[in-house]
């Protein structure tokens, strides 16, 4: 059986990668909403905007990703 101390720190942990997975969705989203909007517009495909959204947007992805993996985590020690 977990220790309460252990059980309240999953429990933690799990908290807060549910607020960093909603955090972090929503910076996808929004994201992508301003890389579809630029590609829209003439020559928005390419350049330094582009770039710098296209980079943006991985890393948060990546971040998302991580928040996921400690959110499963989290939930695996409270099973």
């Amino acid at each position: 059986a977990l220790a309460s101390t252990d059980v309240r720190a999953a429990q933690s942990d799990l908290s807060k990668a549910e607020a960093a997975i909603a955090r972090l969705s929503a910076e996808v989203e929004q994201l992508d909403s301003e890389i579809l909007a630029l590609s829209a517009k003439p020559g928005g495909q390419s350049g330094n905007a582009m770039q710098t959204l296209l980079t943006k947007r991985a890393r948060a992805a990546g971040s998302l990703d991580e928040a996921e993996r400690r959110w499963l985590a989290a939930g695996t020690v409270l099973e």
